[in-house]
């Protein structure tokens, strides 16, 4: 008698296209799909979320996986990136026959004073976006490449705001 752990089932998003898996299937599709073969094979999927990617993109992506869960017990998770250059420039970057850099929705929204001299997301900036995941309907927030224990220090404050 085997015990299938739960699962928690986490995508990357594009950093300018946020409604895409870097693999270009649609995020909405790629999740309902995943959602309806954990159902139809009596798989205990407890989370399904995006990480590794922009927080600008991860803060338009929640929205949609907030909406595929209703009705159902499954968590939304949300772990952005830290650092200024995005997981699309890096990818890129190990590439060097790439074409057609991607541009980021990031560096329109976030503001050069939300890095510190390493260039990384301040703790302060990042916990803005986290709440604002939550605000969309994330339920489980954490942080991916770039983020210190003191990006997570100024989340569990910012949330403590918010809900007291």
């Amino acid at each position: 008698n085997h015990h299938i752990p739960p699962l928690w089932i986490s995508l990357t998003i594009h950093d300018n296209r946020p409604t895409k898996l870097r693999s270009d299937e649609a995020l909405e599709v790629a999740c309902q799909t995943i959602i309806r073969e954990a159902n139809s094979l009596d798989l205990p999927l407890e989370a399904i979320g995006v990480n590794c990617s922009a927080p600008s993109a991860i803060s338009i992506a929640v929205p949609i996986l907030a909406k595929i869960v209703v009705g159902t017990k499954i968590k939304v998770c949300a772990y952005g990136n830290c650092f200024r250059t995005t997981t699309s420039e890096w990818m890129n970057s190990l590439d060097e026959d790439s074409k057609g850099q991607e541009e980021s929705c990031t560096k329109d929204e976030i503001k050069e004073t939300d890095y510190d001299g390493e260039g990384y997301l301040t703790p302060d900036a990042y916990a803005k976006y986290a709440s604002k995941f939550v605000e969309s309907g994330a339920t489980v927030i954490g942080g991916c490449c770039g983020s210190r224990p003191k990006h997570m220090y100024a989340v569990v404050a910012a949330l403590r705001n918010v809900f007291g």
